[in-house]
């Protein structure tokens, strides 16, 4: 489990949140999400933010409406803490 402290708080179950603890993915997720990682030719990484805030519901188990309440600094976070559930690094 990663935690995630966010900058602004959002709203999930009648409850504000302060962070979000962000379980692994389960071969589920990734079937329905896809792996959040894009890969270059030239053998760069980026990410597909899309793909990493529809894994939230899941992964943070908050619904939609809360992941639509983040700030953007919050999002790159997430982001940037999803990346070791998918390339095993830092797990």
């Amino acid at each position: 489990m990663i935690t995630v402290p966010l900058s602004k708080p959002i709203k999930a179950h009648g409850e504000e949140l302060n962070e979000l603890n962000l379980k692994a993915p389960s071969v589920p997720d990734i079937r329905k999400n896809g792996i959040p990682l894009i890969f270059q030719t030239d053998g760069a990484m980026s990410i597909n933010a899309n793909a990493v805030l529809n894994y939230l519901p899941a992964l943070a188990g908050i619904p939609p409406s809360a992941v639509d309440q983040l700030d953007p600094p919050d999002i790159t976070a997430i982001c940037m803490a999803v990346i070791p559930f998918f390339t095993g690094s830092g797990t």
